[in-house]
């Protein structure tokens, strides 16, 4: 079986997927054609088609780049599984975030996701859920909240980290860094997105605590001289910067499943995080989590984590361990060979 990964943009976390699953019988081949523009992908997407009449399509998020496969896919007799990974599962016009905002995205998403032949969530939250950790105009996010009609099966498969890069190596007491948050720098609301200001705020009026941020801020941002911010970095080097932290801070408007809150946790951080679709679920019993958008109740939980850190009170090893017990590479590597079986 041939098996055609197709993402619209470079993602390490793609890659990942096609590494991992080399090791089974099916021929795998990585598309990135999207990355490069929307003519030349449905350019190489048809001819694709053409070539592999009978493969398995995996696109790595609903939009324009799946847009083709999926609306031909009965014509020419390929399969079509979606990835949902977040913002082809969302509607925040007041961040001007999410697929189903506008019309030249939530058509292709629709189309997608209607034409499909399974549909993978990163999370199960991802289909629906109720929102309420900031005051926003949809109430109800996922996929099924904006196609109430869709009948494509689901199957969620959730992100999985690998124990040999991500692992807590230094002690609390020898972390120089109170609190890191990662925000990969792009498109101009992702500070935002993420809770930048809310990190930012908090720092500032602790002048006594020392945060990093990895990535970058909105444009004229101030930043506290309390607050290191660090251009994007290799995965090894951002190993380093987890493990030179107590906390990790995940205040974000949304996220599908972050995977920087399950590599900071298996780094030993001690994760805060908002209550939005996966994050909860991920954290479980072994941090916090934040339950409305509001820097001061932030700044609340951070305190209380430094204190519990310093009392003794936080089992580094525990905290790391829960995330390969749950989210393990080989765990996401065979729910993706399962979900290949189910349209074969």
């Amino acid at each position: 079986m041939t098996i055609l990964v197709n993402i619209p943009f470079n993602a390490t976390w793609a890659a990942r997927d096609v590494q991992s699953l080399k090791g089974s019988h099916h021929r795998i081949s990585l598309i990135t054609a999207f990355s490069r523009g929307l003519i030349l992908g449905a350019i190489e997407s048809v001819w694709l088609l053409i070539r592999h009449r009978n493969a398995i399509w995996i696109h790595q998020s609903a939009g324009p780049s799946s847009f083709i496969p999926c609306l031909l896919g009965k014509l020419f007799g390929h399969k079509n599984i979606i990835i949902a990974v977040g913002t082809d599962s969302a509607c925040f016009p007041e961040i001007d975030y999410g697929n189903f905002r506008k019309l030249t995205m939530r058509l292709p998403t629709i189309v997608s996701m209607k034409q499909a032949d399974l549909i993978c969530p990163v999370h199960a939250s991802m289909e629906g859920y109720e929102y309420t950790y900031w005051d926003v105009e949809h109430k109800r996010q996922g996929f099924k909240a904006f196609i109430p009609s869709l009948t494509t099966p689901i199957f969620p498969i959730e992100n999985g980290f690998d124990s040999k890069k991500w692992n807590a190596v230094k002690p609390y007491s020898e972390r120089t860094f109170d609190a890191i948050a990662v925000f990969v720098v792009g498109a101009d609301n992702r500070s935002v997105l993420k809770g930048a200001e809310l990190v930012l705020a908090v720092s500032e009026r602790n002048p006594d605590l020392h945060f990093k941020i990895i990535g970058g801020v909105e444009k004229g941002a101030v930043v506290p001289n309390n607050c290191t911010v660090v251009s994007n970095c290799s995965q090894s080097e951002l190993a380093d910067h987890y493990n030179d932290a107590k906390l990790f801070l995940q205040p974000s408007i949304t996220e599908g499943f972050p995977n920087t809150l399950g590599e900071a946790m298996a780094c030993g951080c001690f994760p805060i995080g908002s209550r939005v679709s996966s994050i909860p679920e991920i954290i479980g019993p072994h941090g916090y989590v934040l339950n409305r958008r509001d820097d001061r109740e932030l700044e609340r939980l951070i305190l209380d984590a430094l204190q519990r850190i310093a009392a003794g009170r936080v089992n580094m090893q525990e905290l790391s361990d829960s995330i390969f017990s749950r989210y393990s590479i080989e765990r996401r590597t065979q729910r993706l060979l399962e979900a290949i079986e189910r349209v074969g």
